[in-house]
């Protein structure tokens, strides 16, 4: 019986507690030519040996075409950016990306606690700027965060037109 009592318990702490939604942040180009995005990410807390610095997984840059991420889009699906088409500097914690038209970059992958209105401290999205024909787009900060999280963008999403 004791057992019995045990085990509802820990199963009733078990389901009442909260989980972590994943959330994905976007440059969708939706101009008719290629564009240069570069991101700055926030790398404190990671640990490098030897001092150099190695891009995490949730930074990567990984692409899909427009079409195919305005549907479900599964993980195995995105593909990571070829090595001529991004850079990465360690010192300086910068990807810069090469991003074609009617393509999607996914640029950070997080979780729900950062689009909550403490979120700003823990967002590791530092800069994103967007070069192209039709002019360069930059967020920075509490700006950038304000953008991608705003209730007008549920994609949260950064489009180049």
């Amino acid at each position: 019986m004791r057992n019995l009592l045990l085990t509802a318990i820990i199963f009733l702490g078990i389901a009442s507690s909260s989980c972590s939604l994943i959330v994905d942040f976007f440059v969708v180009n939706r101009s008719d030519v290629p564009v240069e995005v570069t991101y700055t990410v926030s790398l404190d807390g990671y640990y490098f040996p030897d001092d150099k610095p190695v891009l995490p997984e949730s930074y990567l840059p990984v692409i899909v075409s427009e079409k195919k991420w305005e549907g479900r889009v599964k993980d195995d699906e995105w593909t990571i950016s070829a090595d001529y088409q991004h850079r990465f500097d360690g010192k300086m914690a910068r990807i810069k990306v090469k991003l074609f038209p009617g393509t999607v970059l996914r640029i950070a992958r997080t979780s729900d606690g950062v689009i909550r209105d403490e979120g700003y401290e823990y967002f590791a999205l530092k800069e994103v700027t967007v070069n192209g024909a039709n002019g360069s787009a930059a967020y920075k900060d509490r700006q950038l965060w304000g953008h991608l999280v705003g209730k007008d963008n549920p994609r949260h999403q950064i489009s180049y037109k």
